[in-house]
């Protein structure tokens, strides 16, 4: 049984308004947009239970319809969902969302969905705003590391240097100088903890930093815009910093779970699980859907 291209939960939203139940609802748009040759001459419109509407466009349409689409939402991209006019109590800005950043040594977990979910959501809701979004994603472990580097780098080579011709040898003498300075100089570690957001607001031009990490890290977070804003690498009139906080996932003790015990879930495992307990929940419901229509 096919539900077409697109669906609507329209019936629920105006069941209430209309007195209807969902189905009824949805059956009567259905029946209006069918008798509609602007409407009719795209797609059949359908009822599902227990009240979605169902678009099945006709396969001479897909075509022009998808273009139109896109066609839509390129310029919703581009230039905000209402280009000629500002949208009040919103300036447009430069931001930076950084989110996700896998461990690629690790296998991924069903914790990575929820940072990945969460921020890309965030990205094109301020996308759809029409600010100037960049998406940051780590593929590794590896911060405070490249934080090392960099601030290594900026203390005692300076950017005028090319830094081209560095083979892996070059870079691997510079982190091992790096790691041994922070061992006794707490202001280069505090630099090294930094840099990435010194680089942000300095290179960058960040106006507004959204970190999408679980609520785990809040108090590294809080101490490193406390630190950053008093070590002048950013001031809060000028740039905004957010931690977007979720949960972390625990056991039955109460305690975080972590990938290194093995008590985690792998994601690969979880989709597959959640696939096949969607699909017979689906035909739980075609049937129940099915045996209610015949008792009508």
């Amino acid at each position: 049984m096919s539900f077409g291209e697109y669906q609507s939960n329209i019936g629920f939203r105006l069941s209430q308004l209309l007195s209807l139940k969902p189905i009824d609802a949805a059956e009567t748009i259905a029946e209006y947009l069918n008798s509609k040759e602007e409407a009719c001459n795209y797609a059949f419109w359908s009822v599902h239970s227990p009240g979605f509407l169902n678009v099945m466009l006709f396969d001479d349409k897909k075509v022009v319809f998808a273009d139109l689409l896109f066609s839509m939402l390129g310029r919703i991209r581009k230039t905000g969902p209402y280009p000629e006019i500002s949208i009040v109590g919103v300036a447009r800005k430069k931001v930076i969302v950084d989110f996700s950043s896998p461990n690629m040594a690790k296998l991924m977990h069903v914790g990575h969905l929820r940072s990945t979910i969460i921020g890309d959501s965030i990205c094109r809701l301020l996308e759809f705003l029409g600010h100037n979004v960049s998406r940051v994603s780590h593929v590794g472990d590896w911060g405070k590391q490249f934080g090392l580097i960099m601030a290594y780098l900026d203390r005692f080579i300076g950017p005028e240097t090319n830094l081209s011709g560095l083979d892996a040898a070059g870079w691997l003498d510079i982190y091992r100088k790096a790691n041994e300075l922070q061992e006794h100089d707490l202001e280069f570690e505090k630099e090294a903890h930094l840099a990435a957001l010194s680089y942000r607001v300095k290179e960058e031009m960040a106006e507004w930093i959204i970190y999408v990490v679980d609520e785990g890290q809040s108090k590294h977070l809080a101490m490193l815009f406390e630190v950053g804003r008093m070590a002048g690498f950013y001031s809060p009139r000028n740039v905004r910093l957010d931690h977007v906080a979720f949960g972390v996932i625990t056991g039955k003790d109460g305690k975080r779970l972590k990938s290194r015990s093995g008590d985690l879930l792998p994601l690969q495992e979880f989709l597959d699980t959640a696939q096949k307990e969607a699909l017979n929940n689906l035909n739980d419901q075609l049937e129940k859907g099915s045996s209610n229509r015949r008792r009508r």
